[in-house]
């Protein structure tokens, strides 16, 4: 991806190349959840909205079902009954059994994860087991739901452990999203210990269905996201780019932007303000809408959490 500012094919371009360039812009839509951190997001593209699930704030942990259409949030009332209050739940789509994936602690740091699916309407548990670490990715190419603190496999009614030769070292706090245009799982960063205490990484590695590579880039060392947790990821289907937006490192939090195109990082610029920094957000991108969204999260330690809308668009030149 050349430059600072991708380019890319509007929906009416026809024959004539269109210049777009992405610009971050708030949204004020009403009724939405309220302010929280951690919660699970990912784009269904069989219903064309974003599905959010849970969070927290210093109070409460939430079980709530609420969907995107592109302009407002819709609280949902699934049948049966929902998974609890799940702590820093994630979710993937799974584009061959068309079904969401959901995967969360139910005791902060210790250990026993749940993994349930939304068929659209209800959540089913699916399993309960000892299961380190946080973020999941659905590797459309190999049909694969891929779960990493460790690698995992999702094997149809459990998680079964993968052993490659080479894998990114155990973390939590990381990001990590499916790549289509290079069909591949991409992981950015995350920490090895406690956020305030160090260990916080900057490495970015993909998986290609059986191997795990860690990738330098271009001048890696100064054209790369600094090392952070708490940050977020999702493709941009229209740009063919993976965006990166926020994270945390100990006190220093960040509203930078990011966007991978399988070799190099290339930090964004823009002409208006970004939304304020902040890590343990939610990040999805809509297909039907056109949209990189971005909800919640915090300033960082003992801050309010942000419940904020926003958009990540492409406007033209």
């Amino acid at each position: 991806m050349p430059g600072a500012e991708p380019d890319a094919r509007g929906p009416d371009a026809g024959d004539e190349e269109v210049e777009l360039t992405p610009e971050w812009v708030e949204l004020e839509p009403d009724d939405p959840p309220s302010p929280r951190r951690n919660s699970a997001i990912t784009y269904d593209p069989s219903a064309e909205h974003i599905l959010l699930f849970g969070g927290s704030d210093d109070d409460s942990h939430y079980d709530e079902t609420w969907t995107w259409d592109g302009a407002r949030w819709d609280e949902l009332s699934p049948s049966g009954s929902p998974p609890g209050a799940v702590l820093e739940p994630v979710m993937a789509y799974d584009g061959s059994a068309e079904e969401t994936y959901l995967k969360g602690s139910t005791s902060g740091g210790g250990a026993v994860t749940e993994t349930w699916t939304w068929d659209g309407s209800s959540w089913t548990k699916e399993d309960d087991q000892v299961l380190f670490g946080g973020a999941i990715a659905f590797h459309a190419t190999e049909s694969q739901m891929i779960a990493f603190g460790s690698t995992h496999l999702w094997a149809g009614s459990s998680w079964g452990e993968l052993d490659p030769d080479v894998e990114p070292s155990n973390r939590f706090g990381h990001a990590m999203v499916y790549d289509d245009a290079r069909e591949e799982i991409l992981l950015f960063g995350g920490a090895f210990e406690d956020i305030d205490g160090g260990g916080i990484l900057d490495d970015t590695w993909t998986w290609d269905g059986e191997t795990w590579t860690e990738v330098d880039g271009e001048d890696n060392d100064e054209s790369s996201p600094s090392a952070r947790a708490g940050h977020a990821m999702a493709y941009h289907a229209d740009l063919e780019v993976v965006i990166l937006f926020g994270g945390s490192a100990g006190s220093n939090v960040f509203n930078d932007t990011w966007a991978w195109d399988g070799q190099s990082w290339t930090e964004l610029e823009f002409n208006e303000t970004p939304p304020p920094a902040r890590a343990d957000h939610a990040m999805a991108y809509s297909e039907a809408h056109e949209q990189m969204l971005v909800f919640g999260g915090n300033e960082g330690f003992d801050t309010p959490e942000f419940g904020d809308t926003w958009a990540l668009v492409l406007t033209d030149d």
